[in-house]
């Protein structure tokens, strides 16, 4: 499991070997995840597994600190193939 903090509308995006990706979105009240399917986005709130390119992944919102400027961390349980990233850090990788 890879952990990561991420403050209120920050986003981590999680991207199968197939391109498809999935973007999990740290909220006031845990995480929504949000997919294209078919051209169509699917919202998962609160959701904790879903399927991407016919793997499960896992998201586990494991805590909430702060008040003033909460800041959560959030769980991914996914395939070694499949590459996880901070929002931030996208457009930097490496191809």
């Amino acid at each position: 499991m890879l952990i990561l903090t991420r403050y209120n509308n920050q986003r981590i995006v999680v991207i199968a070997p197939d391109g498809t990706e999935a973007w999990i979105k740290a909220t006031q009240d845990g995480v929504v995840v949000t997919q294209v399917v078919c051209g169509v986005i699917i919202d998962w709130y609160m959701s904790y597994e879903f399927d991407l390119s016919g793997q499960t992944i896992v998201v586990t919102h494991l805590e909430t600190r702060g008040k003033s400027k909460p800041i959560h961390r959030i769980g991914i349980d996914a395939p070694k193939d499949y590459l996880i990233l901070r929002e931030e850090l996208l457009n930097r990788r490496v191809k």
